[in-house]
């Protein structure tokens, strides 16, 4: 649990009866539906990163976003009240069984704050372990909400997401993918420099150095 999050729900021992009673043997984590400080959704589990996933950012998801939505975005709300199984969980409230946690090597201290708990979930899921998210129990994250927003934009945490998604690929893809994703991620952020002009040199320099 991250130190910026706000109970409302006695969450703890709900993720704890839940795991305890789930006939599932496989389930060995889940996180709730979080909402930010005005008590809207936000991010609260994501797909994990694909090839296909960095094309359709590029601009092309606006032809299909139902299905960029649910299949591929690394970052979505959960909506509903059906329990959703995801491929990873937000780092800002993962309840995980000590035993598996263990088992599976915790977080990767190579990563620093961004796609440490994607690496590890990767992990969790080429062990056949299933992750799910408990949408009738909430938590407010107060650093929820995308550094990629106009508004917000931050050169540095750019610069960490990125080499840390670069990281996450030579872990855990092949390099001809780390090739394409770089690829596929310059374009993408090139076609969006005009809305970060101060920042372009910085962000062509991580873009091509990381």
């Amino acid at each position: 649990m991250n130190s910026d999050t706000i109970l409302i729900d006695n969450s703890i021992v709900l993720f704890f009866n839940y795991l305890e009673d789930c006939k599932v043997k496989s389930v060995c984590c889940c996180g709730a539906s979080l909402l930010d400080m005005q008590q809207n959704l936000t991010v609260s589990a994501g797909n994990f990163p694909s090839l296909l996933q960095e094309f359709l950012d590029i601009g092309f998801y606006i032809f299909l976003p139902k299905i960029y939505k649910r299949k591929f975005s690394i970052a979505f709300h959960v909506h509903g009240n059906e329990m959703m199984e995801v491929d990873y969980i937000l780092g800002a409230d993962i309840f995980i069984k000590k035993e598996i946690f263990n088992q599976v090597g915790g977080f990767d201290e190579d990563y620093f704050m961004y796609y440490e708990e994607t690496d590890m979930f990767y992990r969790l899921k080429n062990l056949n372990y299933k992750s799910i998210i408990i949408p009738h129990i909430n938590i407010i994250h107060l650093g929820g909400g995308s550094f990629l927003n106009k508004k917000t934009f931050d050169i540095n945490r750019f610069r960490m997401s990125y080499k840390s998604k670069v990281l996450y690929y030579k872990k855990n893809k092949s390099s001809l993918s780390c090739f394409l994703m770089k690829f596929f991620s310059f374009i993408c952020y090139i076609l969006r420099l005009p809305r970060y002009y101060r920042n372009i040199p910085t962000i062509i320099s991580i873009l091509i150095h990381s």
